[in-house]
């Protein structure tokens, strides 16, 4: 995850395990409060008691009109197959960046893989720059990282460490369906240091991707395995102190034969960790669409709408993402919207594929939220006891046309206060409360708050001050 220039209450809350929690490998009831800004996805159901009347929706993108931003245009991409890209922004130079796949196997294509690099003023424009750094026929002019060797790399910005020549890591199987895992590290993402090769040996011949858990205090890392002989894909987890020495790969994950988990990048926001996996329909289709899942600790994945796609592929047949979508690891936060960026397909995943890379965008933390379950009732969500930090209370709801009406109530749902109707689209929208009531006489206490809906969807809460 990589965020740009937020407000101070957007710092989002580290919610710790307890210490037995993590020993048992159980979650705590519910997250606990670490700093006196804080961030609650109520797509995390360990924030909420009781729905009536309201359900959890995905949120909608909406796909760039740049798209597609970059194709297949230099002699050496011989074949763009999934593409699996992974996206940073650097705060540092204000450059996006891009690793992407090229070349590949099967379709009739050239059996071989390479990395290469792409980058960007505003996320949009891209450009391939000349490296210097891999011959490609006699001449260096290209933006290749590595040729051939390794397969799904997955590259990403380790905002935790310290040592500044480990700054960006990288995470693939060195041989496709066969494994070892390898990692290597960079200070810059262009210029890489050897490769350290694990003893462990997964079939990830997909995008594998890696990043630090914060609160596991390790690196994950999340590849993939099968039902043999080859009869579903699962989503298989590692993870390790050091990023060379890894455990071995336990399923954590998993669709059935005919929606089978093909990838999942995963990134950690607002106390949870996101998935995003691409679901293979492996029927007559072949579509891949990717959908969203949750995760209190990495292990334990719960989807949110099966079958509904975060983002879908195009309805028109032909069109640049008909067939597939592989969202990047990772998104790109900023205050006004999440930069989802994807590798988008024309063909289904039998068919003779070439991916283009896309960007989708999503509303502030709009993952998924809850609204009323039918057109002119009033959906009911009420949380379970959060702590109060003395700093307002902020919501990021859509409400207009409709409202939210939110109250503080007691452990037995009775009404102590309410506050003034939220009214229009907010992100972050401070709650003012009716007949001068100052939740400050709460500081450091556990409250409980009940989101009315009407015509309106609730994404996320928080404390903060401006």
């Amino acid at each position: 995850m990589t965020s740009i220039a937020r407000k101070p209450m957007r710092m989002l809350v580290l919610c710790l395990l307890s210490a037995a929690s993590i020993a048992s490998g159980q979650p705590p009831e519910t997250p606990a409060l670490t700093r006196a800004e804080s961030l609650y996805l109520l797509l995390d159901s360990r924030i909420v008691d009781t729905v009536s009347g309201a359900e959890l929706k995905v949120g909608t993108v909406a796909k760039h009109p740049a798209n597609p931003l970059f194709n297949r245009d230099k002699p050496w991409e011989v074949y763009f197959g999934g593409l699996y890209p992974n996206v940073a922004y650097d705060d540092q130079t204000g450059h996006y960046q891009c690793w992407y796949m090229i070349a590949g196997s099967g379709n009739g294509r050239t059996s071989f893989n390479g990395l290469t690099y792409a980058q960007s003023e505003d996320g949009v424009a891209w450009h391939k720059p000349a490296l210097g750094l891999v011959d490609y026929e006699g001449s260096r002019n290209n933006n290749i990282l590595f040729w051939s060797g390794g397969h799904g790399r997955g590259v990403f910005w380790d905002r935790h460490e310290t040592d500044p020549a480990k700054r960006f890591k990288m995470f693939y199987i060195t041989a496709e369906h066969e494994g070892p895992m390898a990692t290597r590290f960079s200070p810059d993402g262009i210029h890489w240091g050897e490769e350290n090769v694990s003893s462990q040996k997964p079939r990830g011949d997909t995008h594998n991707n890696a990043f630090w858990a914060p609160t596991l205090s390790k690196y994950v890392g999340i590849t993939r395995g099968w039902v043999d002989p080859w009869k579903e894909r699962l989503v298989q987890r590692m993870e390790s102190t050091d990023f060379v020495n890894w455990t071995a790969p336990v399923t954590v994950f998993h669709g059935n034969q005919t929606r089978q988990t093909y990838s999942m990048p995963v990134f950690y926001y607002g106390g949870v960790y996101l998935g995003l996996p691409a679901i293979l329909m492996y029927d007559n289709s072949y579509r891949v669409q990717t959908e969203l899942a949750w995760s209190p600790d990495t292990v334990n994945w719960h989807r949110i709408e099966a079958g509904t796609p975060l983002i879908p592929c195009s309805e028109k047949k032909g069109d640049y993402d008909w067939g597939m979508v592989y969202a990047a690891a990772a998104p790109i936060f900023s205050d006004n919207e999440i930069r989802l960026y994807y590798a988008g397909d024309s063909e289904h995943h039998e068919g003779l594929c070439d991916s283009v890379f896309c960007l989708a965008t999503l509303r502030p933390d709009g993952f998924a939220g809850y609204q009323p379950t039918e057109d002119g009732t009033v959906g009911v969500v009420t949380t379970r006891p959060v702590r109060y930090s003395g700093t307002p209370l902020r919501i990021s709801a859509d409400a207009k046309g409709g409202a939210v009406r939110i109250s503080v109530v007691d452990d037995k749902g009775r009404q102590v206060s309410q506050a003034n109707p939220v009214t229009a689209d907010v992100t972050d929208g401070v709650v003012s409360w009716q007949d001068g009531f100052k939740l400050a006489s709460y500081l450091g206490e556990d409250i409980r708050l009940r989101f009315e809906l009407e015509n309106a969807t609730i994404y996320a809460f928080g404390f903060g001050e401006e």
